[in-house]
C-alpha cells in the first residue's frame, strides 16, 4: 500500500470513529501511530530526495583549468572525495606528476565548496563533470585533446564518470576517454542506492576500479595505490 492509501486511510478511519455513519472498525492507536510514521517517514524521504538534486549547480558553478598554451596530447584530470584534498590524494598527485610525459596536462580540481554536503555531494560532482566536459570542448574549439583521463576517489567517481560521458557525447571517436574510480562512493541522492554499480563506466572507453582504499588506510593505501598507477596507462 502506497503512503498515499495509508494516509487517506488513517484520516478516514479518525472521521468514522468520531461519530461518522456507516464507521468502520476502529483502528488501534498502535496502528495509528505506525501508518502516521510510514507517511511522515515518507514525505521526509521525498523532501530530501528534491533537496539533494535541487537548485542545479549550472555552468558558473565551475572554474576554469589552468590549461597551456600549447595543446596537450592528453588530459589527466583528478577529482578528490568528500571534503576535498588530503595526504593521500597528495601522494596520488605526486605519483601522476613523477609520471607525467611532455605534452601531457595533470590537474586535480577542487570542488571542496560542493563535496561537503553528504546528500548533494553525488548529484553536484555530476553537474560539475558535465559542466567541465564543456569547458573543455570550448577551450580546444573542437579540437580536444586525443586522450583524457578522468580518476575520481570516493564521492568523486560521480564528477569523473559524468565527465567522461559527456566528452564522449562531444568529441566521439575524436577521443580515447579513460575512467579510473578509487573506492567509488555510489549512491545518488537519497533513494539512489547502488546507482554506481548500475551506471559507472558505461561512457568511457577504458573503465577500470579499484575498491576499498579508505577502509583500512594504513594497510591497504600503498597496495591500492601501486594498483591503480599500474593502470593509469592502460590504453597508452
Amino acid at each position: 500500500m502506497s503512503a498515499f492509501w495509508k494516509a487517506l486511510f488513517l484520516v478516514l478511519s479518525l472521521s468514522f470513529s468520531l461519530g461518522c455513519p456507516f464507521s468502520p472498525p476502529r483502528v488501534s492507536l498502535s496502528r495509528r501511530l505506525l501508518l502516521g510514521g510510514g507517511v511522515a517517514v515518507g514525505f521526509a524521504g521525498g523532501a530530501l530526495e528534491l533537496y539533494s538534486r535541487f537548485p542545479r549547480l549550472g555552468v558558473g558553478a565551475v572554474d576554469s583549468l589552468p590549461f597551456p598554451k600549447v595543446p596537450p596530447r592528453s588530459v589527466t584530470i583528478v577529482f578528490h572525495g568528500a571534503g576535498g584534498q588530503d595526504d593521500y590524494t597528495a601522494e596520488l598527485m605526486r605519483r601522476l606528476g613523477d609520471s607525467c610525459a611532455e605534452n601531457e596536462f595533470v590537474h586535480i580540481y577542487d570542488w571542496s565548496k560542493y563535496s561537503s554536503n553528504f546528500i548533494k555531494a553525488s548529484f553536484n560532482a555530476q553537474e560539475i563533470g558535465g559542466n567541465l566536459a564543456g569547458r573543455i570542448w570550448d577551450e580546444y574549439c573542437g579540437e580536444p585533446p586525443a586522450f583524457v583521463h578522468a580518476i575520481g576517489v570516493s564521492v568523486g567517481a560521480f564528477a569523473a564518470d559524468s565527465l567522461c560521458r559527456q566528452l564522449k557525447r562531444l568529441a566521439g571517436k575524436k577521443m580515447e576517454v579513460q575512467l579510473t574510480l578509487l573506492d567509488p562512493f555510489t549512491m545518488r541522492g537519497i533513494f539512489g542506492g547502488g546507482y554506481g554499480n548500475r551506471h559507472f563506466g558505461k561512457g568511457a572507453d577504458y573503465f577500470q576500479q579499484v575498491r576499498g582504499m579508505f577502509a583500512m588506510r594504513n594497510v591497504c593505501y600503498e597496495e591500492c595505490l601501486s594498483r591503480s598507477q599500474k593502470i593509469i596507462k592502460l590504453s597508452s
